[in-house]
């Protein structure tokens, strides 16, 4: 069955308002129906501009042959999407802790009208942010010396100890130079040792990122890197 695939397709990027039939036209709700609404709603301008790789679940969907009653279904009852788990936190009809209710039964436009347009438009964007800010993190402090240090690693390490515990304060700049083998890195776990949750540790690639147990700088500011994913946003969007 294409319900998971389709049925939950339609309902995630289709404009419907009364009834969740509204998504592939109160047409009889099958394999086949559901398939021949998504193919129809991606052909449309509005899919190509709204629809995250729109190309690529096109081509997917016109290669899409429907299965016979032969060929063996799994079992996706059980299914839910990450919007569907939202609504499920606030909604004890669905799931009252003992039981599972089969999705297909249940009818969303309940949930779908408990939000704005403008809601319902962001929440695909607001769950993945949620799961990423709420990740675990995982520090990893390196036993530094500081009585080691160098005349210069201390003279940085003492400002940067210095402006942290100021109230007020404005941003610090401070560049520190040095080749290779001078003690940068060290230096830099120091002072994350000294700041630990109050600092962020990154580079510019990967391999930098990894040298001083940090991450990258995309990575931080959750910048897509994807090739996919460059496209020109209107203003109203920023």
């Amino acid at each position: 069955m294409f319900f998971n695939k389709y049925f939950l397709a339609l309902l995630k990027y289709k404009s419907w308002k009364n009834s969740i039939n509204d998504a592939w036209g109160s047409e009889n709700p099958d394999d086949n129906t559901y398939i021949s609404a998504w193919k129809e709603f991606l052909n449309s301008p509005y899919a190509k501009q709204h629809v995250p790789n729109w190309e690529e679940k096109l081509h997917g969907a016109l290669d899409c042959v429907v299965q016979s009653v032969d060929d063996p279904v799994p079992n996706e009852d059980s299914y839910q999407e990450d919007w569907m788990i939202s609504a499920n936190l606030h909604n004890s009809k669905i799931n009252d802790g003992c039981q599972t209710v089969d999705q297909t039964l249940y009818d969303w436009s309940l949930d779908r009208q408990n939000y704005s347009e403008v809601q319902t438009s962001e929440m695909t964007q607001w769950i993945e942010t949620k799961k990423k800010d709420n990740a675990p993190l995982t520090n990893h402090y390196v036993t530094v010396d500081i009585t080691c240090f160098s005349e210069r690693q201390n003279l940085a390490y003492q400002i940067i100890l210095n402006h942290a515990s100021k109230k007020g304060k404005e941003p610090l700049l401070l560049i520190v130079t040095g080749e290779a083998g001078t003690g940068k890195s060290y230096l830099i776990n120091a002072v994350r040792n000294y700041l630990k949750d109050k600092c962020a540790v990154t580079a510019t690639t990967g391999k930098a990122a990894y040298n001083i147990n940090g991450i990258t700088v995309h990575s931080l500011l959750k910048l897509p890197v994807a090739a996919s994913s460059h496209k020109i946003y209107p203003g109203k969007v920023l």
